[in-house]
This record gives C-alpha cells, sequence and structure tokens, in this order.
C-alpha cells in the first residue's frame, strides 16, 4: 500500500528537505530569461525564491505534475495538469538527477492512483508505444507546417510591438515638449490678450491630440501584447505535441530496428537448420540410389540365369 506511513518513510528517505539552487525560466514578458531560485519542497509543494530566507515567488503543486523530462544542457522540465511547463536548468547532471528521483518520489506518496513515469520513453522505448498503431507521419508533418506558422507570427507580433514601442516614445517625446510650450506660454503670455487664449487653446488642443494618440497606441501594444502571449502559449502547446510525436517516432524506428536484428537472426538460423536438413537428405538420397543400383544388377543377374536355365 503506497499511502502506509511506512512505505511514505522509505519512499522520502532519499528526499526528505529537498532543496538547492536552480535556474528558472521566466514565463512573462517578450524576453523570457533564467533566473537563479534558491528550491524547496515544504509539504506538497515546491516553493522558490530569490533567497534562501526570502519570501516565496510562487510553488509547484506536486499533486498536479503530469511529467518531469531531463533535456540537453542539465535541463528539466516539470508540465502540469493544466498544460503548463516549468522549464528549469540544473548546475550539472548530478542536481539533474536529484531533483528528478525526488520529485518522482513525491509524487508516488501525492499520487499514489498515478503511474509515475520513472523509466521515461527515452529509457524504455516499449513502455508507451503501441507497436501495431499506425503512426501518422501526415499528422506530424502538419503539426510541424503549423508550428513554422506560429513561430512567423510570434516574430511579426514582436517586430509589431518594437514598431509600436518607436512610435509611443516619439509620441511620449511630443507630449513632453507641447507641455514644456504650454507651460512656458502661460508663464511668458498677458492672460488678458485675447491672441494669446486663442494660442493657449491651440497649444492645449495639439497636447490633448497628442495625449489621445500616445492612449490609442498604448492600447494597440496591449493588444498586441494579449495576442503574442496567446501565440507564444500555442506555440509551445503545439511544440510540446510534436516533441512528444518525435518521441514516438524514434522509440518506433528503434523497435523496428530490434525487430528487424531479431527477424535477421530467425532467418540466418533457419537457413542454417535447412542447409542440414538438405545435407543429410542428400545423403540419404545418395544412398537409396545405390541401393537401387545394387538391386537393378541383382534382377539383371536374376533374369540372365533364368534365360539360361530355359535354354
Amino acid at each position: 500500500n503506497v499511502d502506509s506511513p511506512t512505505k511514505r518513510r522509505s519512499m522520502l528517505g532519499a528526499s526528505r528537505g529537498m532543496s538547492g539552487w536552480l535556474e528558472k525560466k521566466g514565463d512573462r514578458g517578450l524576453i523570457k530569461s533564467f533566473k537563479r531560485r534558491y528550491f524547496q519542497i515544504i509539504g506538497q509543494e515546491v516553493s522558490y525564491s530569490e533567497k534562501e530566507d526570502s519570501p516565496s515567488l510562487g510553488s509547484i503543486d506536486i499533486a498536479s505534475i503530469t511529467h518531469i523530462e531531463a533535456k540537453s544542457g542539465n535541463g528539466i522540465n516539470i508540465t502540469m495538469d493544466n498544460g503548463r511547463v516549468y522549464v528549469l536548468r540544473a548546475d550539472s547532471p548530478e542536481t539533474v538527477e536529484y531533483w528528478i528521483s525526488g520529485l518522482n518520489n513525491y509524487r508516488s506518496i501525492y499520487q499514489p492512483n498515478d503511474v509515475i513515469d520513472i523509466l521515461s520513453t527515452e529509457h524504455n522505448p516499449r513502455a508507451s508505444v503501441n507497436i501495431g498503431a499506425p503512426f501518422n507521419l501526415e499528422g506530424m508533418q502538419s503539426l510541424r507546417d503549423e508550428l513554422d506558422e506560429k513561430e512567423e507570427m510570434i516574430k511579426n507580433l514582436l517586430q509589431s510591438l518594437q514598431d509600436k514601442d518607436g512610435i509611443i516614445k516619439e509620441k511620449d517625446y511630443e507630449l513632453e515638449t507641447k507641455e514644456k510650450e504650454i507651460s512656458e506660454y502661460k508663464s511668458n503670455a498677458q492672460t488678458s490678450s485675447l491672441e494669446s487664449a486663442v494660442q493657449l487653446d491651440e497649444l492645449e488642443n495639439q497636447y490633448n491630440n497628442i495625449k489621445n494618440e500616445l492612449q490609442q497606441r498604448i492600447g494597440e501594444v496591449g493588444e498586441k501584447q494579449q495576442l503574442l502571449t496567446q501565440a507564444e502559449a500555442s506555440f509551445n502547446e503545439k511544440s510540446t505535441e510534436y516533441e512528444n510525436l518525435k518521441l514516438e517516432l524514434d522509440s518506433i524506428k528503434q523497435i523496428n530496428t530490434e525487430m528487424e536484428e531479431e527477424i535477421q537472426k530467425v532467418i540466418a538460423e533457419k537457413s542454417q537448420e535447412l542447409d542440414m536438413v538438405k545435407e543429410r537428405h542428400s545423403y540419404d538420397i545418395n544412398n537409396m540410389e545405390i541401393k537401387i543400383e545394387e538391386l537393378n544388377s541383382q534382377v539383371i543377374d536374376k533374369e540372365n540365369i533364368e534365360e539360361r536355365l530355359t535354354s
């Protein structure tokens, strides 16, 4: 019983009090960079913070983890049941093994009814591949094309955001310039002068127009950022799906290679057996031919004897 206290203590032996430094990839903003964070397991959650004694910046619910995978460059990807993927990076392969092994121990406790994939597809390809099911190569190519489209969309959105950012900076400068002009004009102009009042109104109208245009541009940037966030989320989802298909295809190829080697081995063994059978039968046929010749000779001798007796 996985839920028994004895089994819990046994499984937590190597991972009790797990903590240490990892790099975590950000999931907000246009540029997602890795930042060093201190991770520690507290109860059912993996909490992370800037320093060991600083407040938590967030946490990962162990019970909601669906997959933990080692990646190249000492990377660790943790996939949640809502589709979110935490991208982490360790200092060494030993640290990667430490966290993956320890987290899988905790998952065995907080997910007692789930199958924990300690032996991943990479190490045990037969575990998750249905050999009898046809692999959809056409669907995989379609997914690759969709990924390329999403990537192009993200590039266009980033370029659009950069253009909008340049316009906002330009309008912000114009707004600041008009503010200075209005301020200077108010301090220098005679308020009783009708001409001064008209010029002041004109400056204020220009200021308001620039301000409204700036707010419009800021709104457009917000919309573009929302579209970009959606596109990136869709791209990450499709990318994960594509990588899983690639793993499945590689596993099928590996299994096919193993099966071909097994078939060739069986063919070689059967060919050897067939040669032995042929050799044995050839020997038997030769013996039978010799016996037939002997019988024919005896028949001829008997016929000769009978012919002499009758004559």
